[in-house]
This record gives C-alpha cells, structure tokens and sequence, in this order.
C-alpha cells in the first residue's frame, strides 16, 4: 500500500516523500500554501458543503452570499487565538495581518474583525459565508452558534 510521509524544508516549501515500494520512492518538492491545500484534500476537509447544509442546517442561499459587516462582527466574536493562520488561510497576507494588529492596539475581536473585512474586500469573489466557515473549520475555529449568526440575519 501507498505509504506517505511528510518532511518540512526551510520556510517556504516542504518536501513530501511518496513510497511506493520498499525500494523505489518518489519526491515532491511543493509550496507551503499548496502542501495546505493538499493536506486538506488528504484530509477530507474540502467540499464539505453537505455538512455545513446538514450537519448546521445552512441554507444554500445563505452559504453562497456574502457576509455583511454586521455578520462578521459578530463572527470576530466567534474566532479565538486561531485568527492568524485563519486570516492567511482566507488569503490575507501576513504582512497586512501584523499591519492590522498595530493599528488596532492588539485589540483581538477588532483586529479579527478587520482581517474579515480585509478578505471580504480583496477577495471579493470568494468571500462567501461557505469559504469563511469551512476556513473556520479547517482551523479549528468552534461553530457553536455560528449558523444563528447567519440565518437569524436573514432579510
């Protein structure tokens, strides 16, 4: 059977070694931020729709929209030391992640609060409540209370 294991090389890249047998083997040499996505995939962690619709009663209407400023306020609320990785996981550059905690004092939910801003902004397209709850998920963010968020804000 196909045994994996996974070494990390320097800061930008890590090595993934594939065995295929006790004699051969293959090497990979890949970027963090693919390795991440690769590892969610091995993982099971992506396209995971279904349990969002189910599992947190989400209507699909709600999960393909937008958040509003109000929801990802209180969302912010929700989010705990895990932001960090959370915010770069939603594609907001660590560089821009430090530049918020400065302007923001280290206030925690207001800095939360402004590196959801920073995702909805840039990443216009994909800042759907669906992306911002599977990255929540995927870092380990707890969902309790999450969906009342979103559907009790309901227009």
């Amino acid at each position: 059977s196909l045994q994996k294991k996974v070494v990390v090389k320097g800061k930008n890249f890590c090595a993934i070694k594939k065995y295929h047998s006790f004699t051969h083997s293959i090497l990979y040499l890949v970027s963090l931020q693919h390795f991440a996505s690769l590892y969610r995939v091995m993982a099971g962690t992506t396209g995971n729709d279904e349990f969002f619709m189910k599992e947190l009663q989400i209507p699909q209407t709600v999960l393909k929209r937008l958040p509003s400023e109000k929801e990802l306020s209180r969302i912010a609320r929700k989010i705990g030391k895990e932001y960090p990785l959370l915010g770069i996981d939603l594609g907001v550059p660590k560089a821009k992640i430090d530049q918020i905690e400065m302007e923001n004092n280290n206030n925690t939910s207001n800095v939360i609060f402004q590196i959801l801003l920073e995702w909805k902004r840039s990443h216009y397209k994909e800042a759907t409540i669906l992306n911002l709850l599977k990255a929540m998920k995927e870092n380990g963010c707890d969902l309790e209370g999450v969906p009342d968020i979103f559907t009790s804000m309901q227009k």
